[in-house]
């Protein structure tokens, strides 16, 4: 299945010989692509300047700048270096098709052209350059939509501490394995635990039996006075409730060994 449509690509024909130029640009309007045409590469670097071809069939022994040397000039200008430029010529060594595809061009078609042939290719190479190109812009796309989602995100982060940091009730954030991630400046306050004293708590995990992991004698001592003796349910035992943890303020100078 044909992505494009032969009306809307430009394709540039350089050959110093006009028999060629109308043999293959009859081929091309024929199958109703638009097609420019130039004779020397000067000619066709100006052309390609101001047209700007989706293709160009160039060939490579032209007088004063051959077509290596055209090719070279159009990938070195930023307007030009994304054409594809598949090499016309009647050399068929090896050496020189090494030579013509180093210096930038996608394919090669040796004369005399055969029509399947050159359309077979021209289609092939206009078919990946649309596709890379859209490819490019979905990156970019994308690029741009995770760059907002991750200003949104850091928005929203800066404004979830600022609440977190203006809320008088103590408060702790933490993630699926009970890992303490954030603590509020009033958790502090009321406990005397800093964020960093949390990493060596385990908070009991509610309607659970498992064992418990272990953390510092002072630490569990301390946790431990501070459940027990309020007559807590086993189930109850959780550092989540905001409720429970303003009724077991455990001030950090009551840890024992300190």
């Amino acid at each position: 299945m044909q992505i494009y449509r032969n009306s809307e690509i430009r394709i540039l024909v350089v050959d110093d010989a006009r028999k060629n130029i109308q043999v293959i640009g009859h081929l091309l309007r024929g199958q109703g692509f638009k097609v420019s045409v130039a004779q020397n590469g000067e000619q066709a670097l100006e052309i390609a300047k101001m047209s700007k071809p989706d293709l160009v069939l160039l060939d490579i022994i032209m007088p004063e700048i051959d077509g290596i040397e055209t090719c070279r000039r159009m990938k070195a200008n930023p307007e030009m270096k994304d054409i594809p430029i598949i090499f016309l010529s009647a050399l068929s060594e090896s050496a020189d098709k090494v030579k013509g595809l180093k210096a930038g061009a996608v394919d090669y078609v040796t004369k005399p052209i055969d029509s399947e042939e050159l359309l077979a290719r021209l289609r092939l190479h206009l078919t990946m350059k649309i596709l890379q190109h859209d490819l490019e812009s979905q990156v970019k796309i994308r690029t741009q939509e995770l760059s907002l989602a991750n200003a949104a995100l850091k928005k929203r982060e800066e404004d979830y501490k600022s609440v977190m940091t203006a809320v008088p009730d103590p408060i702790v954030v933490y993630d699926l394995k009970r890992s303490p991630l954030y603590i509020n400046p009033a958790f502090t306050r009321v406990f005397g635990w800093e964020w960093k004293d949390l990493n060596w708590i385990l908070f009991w995990k509610a309607n659970t039996s498992g064992p418990l992991r272990p953390f510092p004698p002072p630490f569990k001592r301390a946790i431990w006075e501070a459940f027990i003796p309020r007559g807590i349910p086993k189930q109850e035992r959780s550092w989540t409730s905001v409720s429970r943890l303003r009724s077991l303020r455990t001030p950090r100078e009551r840890l024992p060994g300190q």
